[in-house]
Parts: structure tokens; C-alpha cells; sequence
């Protein structure tokens, strides 16, 4: 998709190109392919840091997940972020 936008509209060399990730189904293999597929940067989403809150919302991950997941990027030059 990231090509498709690229060759279609052009997106400039230093582009921040960035996705969404579940923190609790993200590998390093997983974050490589992000990587060749042409993302820079990964979100990783967090609506909350309460076990509670996360069942009520019914997440997977716990309070923990994104803030493991995030120190992963693919390589140097890519770029992470958890967010509540």
C-alpha cells in the first residue's frame, strides 16, 4: 500500500510513514515486514493502564503489553510510540 501512495501522489525521502500495532501480537519478525512494506513508525495503542478498564473494553493486553512491545523497532531508523 505504502508503494501504491508513493508511485500514485510521491511521498518525500524523509516521510514519517507509521501504522498501528496490537502491543501483545507484534514480533521482531512481524516488525521487519512493517519495515519492508515501508513503514518507519509504529503506534502502539493503549486506551488504558487499568486491568480493569482493559477487560471492560475487552483488550487483550495488559497494563504492561505496549510498553514491552516498543523497545522492538525492526532496525536502527525506525521509530516506535505508545500513546494512552
Amino acid at each position: 500500500m505504502v508503494r501504491a501512495i508513493r508511485d500514485e501522489f510521491g511521498l518525500a525521502p524523509d516521510a514519517e510513514v507509521t501504522t498501528e500495532a496490537n502491543p501483545e501480537s507484534v514480533d521482531p519478525a512481524y516488525l521487519a515486514a512493517l519495515r519492508q512494506g515501508g513503514f518507519n513508525r509504529v503506534s502502539f495503542g493503549m486506551q488504558s493502564a487499568r486491568r480493569h478498564v482493559l477487560q471492560v473494553l475487552d483488550r487483550t493486553h495488559t497494563p504492561a503489553g505496549p510498553r514491552r512491545a516498543s523497545p522492538r523497532p525492526a532496525r536502527p531508523g525506525s521509530s516506535t510510540s505508545t500513546s494512552t
